[in-house]
């Protein structure tokens, strides 16, 4: 029962994950060197967006995923758990999650802290020529790669 109820979860969350990825595709239509603003104040080439409930449910899978991998150290003790390799593998998959959502929402937080500085302190007549600090005209730039 406990291998049906693990296949099942795992199952849900590859769903979850595809899912994630199709409707990442489904509301892009701009070309890869195209700047699209929301708003005329918007100075920033590539803007994040809020998670989506598809990426919610896939956090609290990986939390859950975490918290048991805890349990397991903890009933089974360190060195007993890295003598199995799929615990390294486990262990290195829920990493990277943690890693992606965690550069996911600094990355908001940085765009949304830079927009609100712009909001605030640059008036609409200088927002062309405005002179930003450098954490905030950072988001300004855009990537321009020579082939």
């Amino acid at each position: 029962m406990k291998f049906v109820a693990h296949a099942v979860s795992f199952t849900l969350f590859l769903g979850l994950l595809v899912v994630n990825a199709s409707d990442r595709f489904e509301g892009v239509k701009n070309l890869p060197n195209e700047t699209i603003t929301d708003h005329p104040r918007q100075v920033f080439r590539v803007k994040t967006t809020q998670f989506s409930w598809t990426e919610m449910l896939i956090m609290k899978w990986v939390l859950g995923m975490i918290w048991s991998e805890c349990k397991e150290i903890w009933s089974d003790g360190p060195r007993e758990y890295i003598m199995h390799l799929w615990n390294v593998l486990d262990f290195g998959m829920l990493s990277i999650f943690v890693a992606s959502f965690t550069a996911r929402l600094m990355a908001f937080l940085k765009a949304s802290k830079a927009q609100q500085y712009v909001d605030m302190h640059v008036p609409d007549e200088d927002l062309s020529n405005a002179s930003l600090p450098d954490e905030v005209a950072y988001f300004t730039y855009g990537t321009h790669k020579d082939f």
